[in-house]
């Protein structure tokens, strides 16, 4: 988002590299991120796609 922009720029990166906790069970990244919510959000993309393939294929 652009309100983070400065603090990117300045190397001000809060909850970097975060062990698991309440709130982030997986983790967070380099750049904050909920590792979990990129997990979730990258198997419902592989699921998505599967299933498309798979009911466009029957006969």
């Amino acid at each position: 988002r652009p309100e983070f922009a400065l603090e990117v720029a300045n190397g001000v990166l809060t909850g970097s590299w975060d062990p698991p906790s309440f709130l982030h069970p997986l983790g967070q990244t380099k750049f904050g991120r909920d590792v979990l919510s990129r997990v979730i959000y990258g198997a419902y993309s592989s699921l998505t796609i599967a299933l498309t393939y798979h009911n466009t294929s029957l006969p």
